[in-house]
């Protein structure tokens, strides 16, 4: 088989918290790690997370879905929007 090591490849895994399944993509083009929660009581709001290595990507994980968590969500993201 013959394989372009310069084409876009991508691995994904799935990682869970607090009710919220996440996915961790990974790109060779750009060494980079990054993801986006797939299921969960989002509100709509599409929330995503990156590091440079899966326990920076995990640990951005938990905060994003601690921070969408937060009682006062809409009013503290209404105050960083202004």
């Amino acid at each position: 088989m013959n394989i372009n090591h310069h084409m876009y490849e991508e691995l994904s895994n799935k990682i869970f918290y607090k009710g919220f399944t996440g996915i961790i993509n990974y790109c060779n083009q750009g060494n980079i790690l990054y993801g986006c929660v797939i299921s969960g009581a989002t509100k709509g709001v599409h929330i995503s997370y990156h590091g440079n290595t899966i326990e920076e990507c995990i640990n951005d994980f938990h905060e994003a879905i601690d921070f969408h968590l937060l009682p006062n969500l809409e009013e503290h993201t209404l105050s960083h929007t202004a």
